[in-house]
């Protein structure tokens, strides 16, 4: 009895109060449907803060090196170790570029805690070159501690974070003797990338023509017929 007496005396809602109160439910659900979108990028603004300090401080690890194993040569001294701390350095380099140029494809969380696994592959090659508290900037300490999921510092019986954020295979092959010998000499870091990207294709080339003669050869060890084919040969002839 009482809801009706409510609904005698309630006012009927007019046609531009009806239309303000649904104007304002659709910018609720809006907003909350941008939250994690609007989360999401400035996640992905600090990352690439992030990145850009850990390729830069790479960067400068090479250069500094090169430098100092110049001076130490000039007075008939050598640093066995000048080449090992050059490859951990353009390794990270080529971690950090990557992850960057992966966030400006990122479109969906899993593809964010992707790359965040790769930035913290960077900063653990920061923790191998330098460990001291200066090697991370207090701004991108300040970053990292509002959502960085991981220690910054490698903790050996961690084993399972340890080989999440171990540096990929792939990645270390590539980083090989010829391109560090290339950075000591002072070929800058991308154009080390092409050379790389070059004796990559060239291998290819070269793997996928040894596997067709392979097929032809053996196909023609299975025939009776002990005279290769010429035509067959020159279809496949030897682009090296």
């Amino acid at each position: 009895m009482l809801e009706n007496i409510k609904k005698m005396f309630k006012k009927e809602e007019t046609v531009e109060q009806k239309i303000a109160r649904e104007i304002k439910e659709e910018h609720k659900k809006l907003e909350k449907r941008s939250k994690p979108r609007i989360a999401r990028q400035e996640k992905i603004m600090d990352c690439r803060a992030v990145l850009e300090e850990c390729y830069n401080f790479f960067q400068n690890t090479i250069i500094i090196e090169n430098a100092r194993t110049a001076d130490l040569e000039s007075s008939g001294l050598f640093d066995n170790d000048h080449r090992d701390r050059v490859r951990e350095a353009a390794i990270g380099m080529l971690i950090s570029k990557q992850a960057i140029i992966k966030l400006e494809r990122i479109n969906t969380d899993g593809e964010l805690n992707s790359t965040i696994n790769q930035m913290g592959m960077a900063l653990r090659q920061i923790q191998r070159l330098d460990d001291s508290t200066n090697a991370i900037s207090y701004s991108t300490r300040k970053i990292l501690n509002k959502w960085y999921p991981y220690p910054l510092e490698e903790n050996e019986a961690d084993k399972e974070l340890n080989e999440k954020l171990a540096v990929p295979s792939d990645i270390r092959d590539r980083i090989d003797d010829e391109f560090i010998s290339a950075l000591i000499d002072g070929v800058s870091f991308d154009e080390c990338l092409k050379r790389s990207v070059g004796k990559k294709k060239e291998s290819k080339i070269k793997n996928d023509y040894d596997m067709k003669m392979d097929m032809i050869n053996q196909a023609f060890a299975d025939d009776d017929s002990s005279d290769l084919d010429e035509a067959m040969k020159n279809k496949y002839s030897n682009p090296f």
